[in-house]
């Protein structure tokens, strides 16, 4: 019994801390949120780009990596607006995610078209 006790007091001293420094928790969560969506993000589309590298390579297209980041940037504007709306309207399915994905590939295929010809 004395060490449920204990296990209390100490939860209660541990909840009045962060009642005590709450103003300076939302903050920081809010910039940790911020700045991990926006390294997923950029992970995603170094992935898509690294992708886009390769349809360049099938196509016997020329383009550097850096160039067809760009192009996947641009490419995965609207499949992340649809994904925010998406969100907000609730549809959680895996279907709405892979549909996501599958609209960046297209748009990034299209995309690579318009690279120029290796010779």
């Amino acid at each position: 019994m004395n060490g449920i006790s204990d296990q209390q007091t100490s939860m209660e001293g541990l909840l009045e801390y962060f009642s005590e420094i709450q103003w300076l928790l939302y903050p920081f969560a809010f910039l940790f949120l911020f700045v991990f969506n926006t390294l997923i993000i950029f992970v995603q589309i170094s992935i898509f780009a690294y992708i886009g590298s390769i349809i360049l390579y099938l196509r016997k297209r020329k383009g550097e990596y850096r160039h067809i980041w760009r192009t996947t940037l641009f490419a995965s504007t609207v499949p992340m607006l649809i994904a925010i709306l998406a969100i907000l309207l609730q549809w959680t399915s895996s279907y709405v995610q892979i549909a996501i994905y599958v609209i960046t590939l297209v748009y990034l295929l299209l995309a690579t078209k318009y690279y120029p010809i290796k010779r």
